[in-house]
Formats: structure tokens, C-alpha cells, sequence
């Protein structure tokens, strides 16, 4: 199964310039903004830690594939998330005292559980608290029945009847972003292009935002989720909210530590931009094998690694994620971190 060449090229242009705005707000020291996700995050009573707030009315509604079941889906998210963890652990240790570094790894960083680890399909309804005014007025409430029994069994039924073909996504790279966000960026790994290939392309003429992932399986995927959503809940509905990137947010950096001095978060910033540039300009970023870094048992060379054999290549890159079924859900939890799955819907009959 091949795709056109370049299905890709609307990915990683995005994915350059989320790692050039993640880049660029370290360096001018206005990072992480998060400000708005703050709003949205209660306190933790027992550790004063950050938790993504519960929906006690009106959760969000969508079609995601959950990565959190497939042992396959485990070993990579877990490696990828691991990248994140040690780069954030040899940042606390070179920049920040051991009592300053706790602190902030409880109070200022949130981890995604595995349970919640996800890529969006589609999004049919977001609570109306995220959504600009315009559209929180115009919201409609979604009814149970309607979307357990009519819009599970018709995605179930027409994927079937028309099978999108298993998807398998390649770990393109991993991103640091403006907010905060630490993502795993993927590609369609049945583009047919050179995976080494990463020279800059300019955009068609006629490619739009909306097209970023339109030549992709994926792509495919989600066109196919809107139609049919848009056909049983209305096109309102269904379009609210367009997905266009393929990432899996495996962290968050919420807030910085409030208890360090001024030249401690200036050397931690500079230390992350340091990190955040390598992973935006080069998708191959040495990392140094130290047997004592946990969890990875490996550290990010920021300054390039000791010797050429103590290099080892950025772990997950261009590995693969075969994606089979996709899920019906309901989040009650902000970032998935609890939901209820309404239906699974298998994408070929593997």
C-alpha cells in the first residue's frame, strides 16, 4: 500500500514549526505558557501537584486510538515518554538544588498515565468551558443513546462494510512545545517517500491548514469519522473541532519551580532550549548511554556525546505503531485521564 509521494510533507512542516515556537519561547524566557491549562488543572491536597480537572457536566465526546492496552503500543509509548522523563531529570540535576528539583517535579510537571495515552481522531463535542463564546452558545447537548447505539453502531457497521486498512505510524521525532506540552510527533509510515529525507519543502499553493493530513491513511480515517458523525449528530457537530496533527501528548511542563532563584530558572530554561533546539533541528539527537540514569538508562548530549561509542540513537525513532482499532469515548477527565469507552471499532478484519 502505497501513498502519494510527499503524503507526509504537511506533518513534518507542522512538526518544524511546533519545535521552532517551542525553541523560540525558551529563548526569549517566556515559557512555558501555560496559563491556560493552569485555569483548567486543580491542586492535588496531599502534594499540591497539578491534575487535569473532571467534567461533572458536559464532557467531551470523540473518536480516539487508545494506546494503552496493546502491549506493542506500551513498549514504544513507554520508551518515548522516558525520553522526556530523563531529559527533565538531568535538567533538575545540573540546574536546580535536589530539594528545589522535587519540588518541581511534583508540583510543576505532569505526567500523562498510561491509561490515558491517546491519538485524536476526531473531536465531536468539547466541553463548551474550552470553546470560544460564539460557539458555547450555539452548543447542543449530545444524548447517550444517540451516541452509544446510533453513532457506535454506525461507525462499527460502515467501517466494516468499507474497511480503512490498519494504519502504522512511524515516531517521526519528539517536540518541546511553547506550552509546555511534551509530544511524540508520527507520520504515516506507507507514505511512499525517503524516511531519511528531512530537506525543508515549501507548501503547494493550493494546500490549506485544513490539508496538513490529507494525504495520509490517518488523514483518511478522520475524513471518514466526520462524515459519518456529521450524517447521525448533525455537521455542526462533527466539525467543531478538526484535528490535523498525529502526536501523543506524553507530558506536560505546567509551570516552572517557584521556590528557585532567579539564576537557577535562567540556567534550567537555557538548558531545556539547548535540548529543545537539537530536537527541532535534527531528528537523529545523539543520546549517551549512562546505566545510571532512571528510568531510560540513557541521557540526552546536549553538548554532544562523550565519544562516538558512547552515542546511541534517539530511543523510539522511526519505530512504528500499528494502529487496529480506534474507540468511541467519553472523557470525563480533562487529557483523557479518565473516560469511558462507548464503542471499539475495528479498521480492517485483521
Amino acid at each position: 500500500r502505497g501513498l502519494a509521494m510527499g503524503a507526509n510533507d504537511g506533518l513534518k512542516r507542522a512538526y518544524r514549526e511546533i519545535g521552532r515556537t517551542g525553541a523560540s519561547a525558551l529563548e526569549l524566557g517566556d515559557w512555558p505558557r501555560s496559563a491556560y491549562f493552569l485555569t483548567h488543572c486543580e491542586t492535588r491536597f496531599e502534594d499540591g501537584a497539578l491534575v487535569p480537572r473532571k467534567f461533572d457536566r458536559n464532557p467531551s465526546v470523540g473518536v480516539v486510538a487508545l494506546l494503552g492496552d496493546d502491549p506493542a503500543h506500551i513498549r514504544l509509548m513507554t520508551k518515548a515518554q522516558r525520553v522526556f522523563s530523563d531529559i527533565l531529570q538531568e535538567a533538575r540535576e545540573q540546574c536546580l538544588s535536589p530539594a528545589v528539583g522535587k519540588e518541581w517535579a511534583t508540583r510543576g510537571v505532569w505526567w500523562a498515565p498510561v491509561a490515558s495515552w491517546h491519538v485524536v481522531v476526531g473531536v465531536f463535542s468539547d466541553n463548551p468551558e474550552f470553546s470560544p463564546p460564539a460557539q458555547r452558545a450555539a452548543r447542543r447537548p449530545l444524548e447517550g443513546k444517540k451516541l452509544k447505539h446510533e453513532l457506535g453502531s454506525e461507525l462499527r457497521s460502515d467501517l466494516w462494510a468499507f474497511p480503512v486498512p490498519v494504519i502504522n505510524l512511524r515516531l517521526h521525532g519528539y517536540r518541546i512545545c511553547d506550552d509546555g506540552a511534551l509530544v511524540a510527533c508520527f507520520v504515516d509510515d506507507d507514505a511512499n517517500e525517503n524516511a531519511d529525507d528531512e530537506t525543508e519543502k515549501e507548501a503547494p499553493e493550493n494546500e490549506t491548514d485544513t490539508e496538513t493530513d490529507a494525504r495520509t491513511t490517518f488523514g483518511e480515517l478522520r475524513r471518514r469519522v466526520r462524515s459519518i458523525g456529521g450524517a447521525i449528530l448533525g455537521p455542526s457537530s462533527a466539525s467543531q473541532q478538526t484535528q490535523q496533527l498525529i502526536l501523543v501528548t506524553l507530558g506536560r511542563v505546567l509551570r516552572l519551580p517557584e521556590s528557585a532563584d532567579v539564576a537557577s530558572i535562567e540556567a534550567l530554561v537555557s538548558h531545556l532550549n539547548a535540548v529543545a533546539k537539537k530536537l527541532h533541528a535534527n531528528e537523529t539527537v545523539d543520546f549517551s548511554a549512562d546505566a545510571r540514569a532512571v528510568p531510560g538508562g540513557w541521557r540526552i548530549a546536549v553538548d554532544g556525546a562523550p565519544s562516538p561509542r558512547a552515542r546511541i540513537p534517539c530511543p523510539g525513532l522511526h519505530e512504528v505503531l500499528r494502529i487496529k482499532e480506534v474507540s468511541l469515548t467519553v472523557e470525563h477527565r480533562w487529557w483523557m485521564v479518565e473516560h469511558e469507552t462507548l464503542a471499539k471499532i475495528p479498521l480492517a478484519r485483521f
